[in-house]
């Protein structure tokens, strides 16, 4: 008996009985779709954080509940490509945390446009709305204080710092050069970079710090620097060491003065009583030259031959050196400097293991000393290996590829020990400088077209493909060629998506509707470009046909996916997966042998962009198989 018949006899029989049973019934099913109603309303609300947005991490939208994520659509003004994620919630399900995550970095100091529509609950009741929420990114770092600023006689043994206004990972790279040239290491502490000096600065010397920042492109997938913007100075402080008592400045100091020097000089801040300075002075190495005045503040010790090279010398003024104000000079004062040894490399561009080269960069190798300049070319390698030219600019070497370095790759430039130089001592070890050059990146100009039915990835995949060749084609078109296999589901039995679309194309998947392979897409893009179809493809080989030109639909899953097979009416076993789904790859960055991420449009999510590693295990669900359009 039927349930309409079931209901007319115990209307006949108990008409009381039906009408307080459907009463009862009414009541719960009102009282559950008002609980799903409190707990989950028709219209989150969308939630950001107030603070600056960092322009290398995701921007993470909260909704104040679980919203249908397959419903939304964003749109991200000024169009930047993204990929969308979502954390938290109940074992992949109710999750209220959206991730949005850029390509490479968000612009610096720039305001964002997050556009999005189609919200709705998870439940799917009410009106589905729109929203827009403003993101500001963060400013780039910049030079908050140096420990010379306003300082007039800086400590020539101190370290100088330069702290920012943020950290600059993966934001910006800070060069530092002084005027005259001293040789420092560089450290960097949080936001604070630390310059400590080989040897201490020259005594009463004005020197000039020049600060360069440098803009990273940061490839948020393969946690790689992209690329590298021009450098631009920003900074230029200008401070002067603390002299001796009494004594203004003195000349040569440092570790790097050549044995062709012919005096050292003393400038003194005052008068002074020449007779009273010389019976206190001494000069060690002794007799080697003598003392003359210049004028009564200018003192010169006159060398009598050439220095020795790889010696430290000194000058001792003791103390009771006195000014003619009666000023004195009430501790030893030891005036130094070190003649060249041993040739050594004080600076490099790009430095130790710089990543994101240009591809057109000089190389710039600094020394401390002049070499014999043939002999140093002899001893010059570059691997791998690159026709190259060179030209000099003082004591830097500046090495000049005839043409571009290789995207993503990593160069050696080799010095042998032995070089001589014109005045010190051969490089005494061999010097070695390793650099990386930046990230290739392709891109097919491929706009993102979402789907227009519930499960058409394969045919808006193709349609964007062929979009790119010039065939302006609708879904329904390719549709028409692909065909329908409309064989009912029936417990392990469906249609075959080798030979056409299997289900309805406005069901549910792996319900009523699932989708179609490979073999019918490619054989419908035949109909108006060439195309292949491809099982156990690689990333190497995805790469290769970007690089020519060839945009390529490669199957996959979406969502919590798992396997599903069945058996065609035939008994073909067809190896499908709930959640299979198509998607456009138009681009990667990295080398074409070994790429780092790739660039996708997805029918669904939109622009995406995916790590190698990523690819390659969603795309493995479908033994790596997709179609080629040429």
């Amino acid at each position: 008996m039927s349930l309409l018949e079931k209901t007319k006899q115990l209307w006949i029989e108990n008409p009381k009985k039906l009408i307080v049973s459907s009463f009862w019934i009414i009541c719960l099913l009102a009282g559950g779709l008002t609980m799903l109603s409190a707990l989950f309303p028709s219209t989150p609300r969308l939630i950001l954080s107030g603070e600056k947005q960092t322009v290398t991490k995701p921007i993470v939208v909260r909704f104040s509940l679980p919203p249908s994520r397959h419903n939304i659509r964003l749109a991200v003004d000024p169009n930047v490509p993204v990929s969308i994620g979502w954390s938290g919630g109940f074992f992949g399900h109710l999750s209220r945390t959206m991730i949005i995550t850029p390509q490479t970095n968000w612009d610096i100091d720039k305001v964002y446009n997050l556009q999005f529509s189609n919200i709705v609950g998870v439940v799917g009741f009410g009106k589905k709305i729109e929203s827009v929420k403003e993101v500001q990114t963060q400013k780039l770092p910049d030079i908050k204080l140096t420990s010379v600023s306003g300082v007039k006689d800086v400590s020539p043994e101190e370290p100088v710092t330069i702290e920012l206004t943020q950290p600059p990972q993966n934001i910006a790279d800070f060069f530092f050069e002084l005027t005259p040239a001293a040789d420092f290491s560089t450290e960097i502490s949080n936001n604070t970079y630390t310059l400590t000096f080989t040897e201490p600065l020259e005594q009463g010397k004005k020197y000039t710090l020049t600060i360069w920042r440098q803009v990273l492109i940061y490839d948020v997938e393969s946690d790689q620097v992209e690329r590298r913007l021009k450098k631009q100075i920003i900074a230029k402080e200008v401070f002067t060491t603390r002299a001796p008592a009494l004594v203004k400045s003195y000349s040569p100091q440092g570790s790097s003065v050549l044995p062709n020097q012919q005096n050292l000089t003393v400038l003194f801040s005052e008068t002074m009583d020449r007779q009273s300075v010389i019976d206190r002075l001494t000069f060690s190495p002794k007799n080697i030259g003598r003392w003359s005045w210049t004028d009564s503040q200018t003192l010169n010790y006159i060398f009598s031959n050439d220095l020795a090279i790889d010696t430290k010398y000194v000058a001792t003024i003791e103390q009771g050196a006195r000014a003619v104000s009666g000023s004195f000079i009430d501790e030893k004062e030891s005036l130094s400097f070190k003649t060249v040894g041993n040739l050594k490399v004080t600076s490099s561009s790009p430095y130790q293991y710089q990543t994101a080269v240009g591809l057109g960069d000089n190389i710039i190798i600094k020394f401390d000393q002049p070499v014999n300049k043939s002999q140093l070319l002899d001893n010059l390698t570059i691997s791998p290996a690159i026709e190259f030219s060179t030209s000099w600019s003082g004591n830097s070497l500046v090495v000049n590829p005839n043409k571009s370095f290789d995207y993503s790759r990593s160069y050696t430039l080799g010095i042998i020990a032995g070089v001589k130089t014109i005045y010190g001592k051969p490089l005494a070890n061999n010097y070695s400088l390793t650099f990386t050059t930046e990230l290739k990146r392709v891109v097919l100009n491929i706009p993102i077209d979402y789907q227009d039915r519930a499960l058409s990835c394969e045919a808006a995949a193709l349609k964007m493909a062929l979009n790119y060749r010039g065939i302006n084609v609708s879904e329904l078109d390719i549709m028409s060629v692909v065909g329908y296999d409309t064989t009912i589901k029936s417990g392990n039995t469906w249609g075959d998506p080798d030979v056409a679309f299997v289900g309805n194309i406005d069901g549910s998947q792996n319900s009523t509707g699932y989708g179609v392979h490979w073999g019918p897409i490619a054989r419908a893009a035949k109909s108006w470009r060439n195309a292949k179809a491809f099982s156990g493809g690689s990333v190497s080989q995805l790469a290769g046909e970007l690089e020519s030109g060839n945009p390529v639909i490669i199957w996959g899953v979406l969502g919590n996916a798992y396997k599903d097979p069945w058996y065609t009416p035939a008994h073909r076993y067809i190896a499908a997966w709930k959640g299979e789904h198509a998607r456009t790859v138009i681009g990667y960055i990295g080398s074409p042998s070994n790429p780092a991420s790739f660039i996708i449009n997805d029918p669904i999510v939109g622009r995406i962009v995916w790590s190698a590693a990523t690819l390659k295990s969603n795309w493995s669900t479908f033994n790596n198989s997709g179609v080629v359009i040429y």
